[in-house]
């Protein structure tokens, strides 16, 4: 079991959506087992601009508990990899600044720094070994109460990542006709579009900006960044409990890593369950 004692730490500056975001914590996670490393999240730097950790318990002894500006401090003057980044720990600006860091490899310095794009399926993994704090458990159960039984979920990614909206409602108008649904989007004229074919079977809940195309984790301003992250983590949880599960294809690609964390949640009951109890 790794120990607290150890005094070789990896910081993860956290980047790009939620999915991606999970998904980096489990590969950081999964190279401090192995190498003997304590992981240090740091969520502040991108749109989350708060700590992640208050609102995931990461049980682990892997994660590093106390606060980030002591951390920061005591670490300025041990070695960094990379070694450009070792004056900036504390007041870290990401200006599309990535690190080449291998996570097959055994650094010898102290401090590994890392910071990559990239999703995938990792994050539900990462799921199965966290519990969502209340502050989000409590807004899912509020919510959910509001809607029907077995009510039906839909996600469309229509921002920066196109879906062809008219396509999914020409594939699955007959089947949703009727039917309560909670759509999750990051679309606000998409919303428009459901509320007017579908009435008053469409429920929303979160905030959504019209933000001419821009993708809106990154492009928020109009909302209190502690809503607008709540919103994030409840919509996932309230797709995943649907009946049903209705997910736009996004043109070029297969689905968003937000829609799909949604499904693999959806598909596993039994982590659903846990994470929402």
């Amino acid at each position: 079991m790794i120990s607290y004692r150890l005094n070789k730490y990896l910081i993860c500056y956290l980047h790009s959506g939620l999915n991606d975001m999970l998904c980096e914590i489990e590969l950081c996670y999964n190279y401090c087992l192995k190498y003997k490393r304590i992981l240090v999240l740091d969520s502040s730097t991108n749109w989350f601009k708060e700590d992640i950790r208050d609102y995931i318990e990461f049980d682990s002894p892997v994660f590093y508990k106390g606060p980030l500006d002591i951390l920061y401090s005591k670490l300025n003057n041990k070695t960094t990899y990379p070694e450009f980044l070792k004056r900036n720990l504390k007041n870290f600006k990401f200006n599309n600044i990535f690190t080449n860091m291998n996570l097959n490899c055994n650094y010898e310095e102290t401090v590994c720094i890392y910071l990559k794009g990239g999703g995938g399926i990792l994050s539900i993994d990462l799921l199965n070994r966290c519990m969502f704090k209340s502050i989000i458990v409590n807004v899912f159960r509020e919510r959910f109460n509001k809607l029907p039984k077995n009510y039906i979920s839909v996600h469309i990614r229509n921002t920066d990542k196109i879906s062809n909206v008219d396509t999914f409602l020409q594939s699955y108008k007959n089947e949703l006709i009727g039917q309560p649904m909670f759509l999750g989007t990051d679309h606000a004229p998409t919303i428009l579009k459901f509320k007017e074919i579908f009435g008053e079977h469409i429920y929303c809940f979160s905030k959504i900006p019209d933000n001419n195309g821009k993708n809106i984790h990154e492009n928020h301003s109009l909302i209190p960044t502690r809503e607008f992250n709540i919103d994030c983590f409840v919509d996932l949880l309230l797709l995943a409990s649907g009946s049903k599960l209705y997910i736009s294809n996004v043109i070029n690609h297969y689905q968003s890593g937000y829609g799909t964390l949604a499904m693999n949640l959806h598909k596993n009951k039994e982590l659903l369950a846990r994470l929402t109890a």
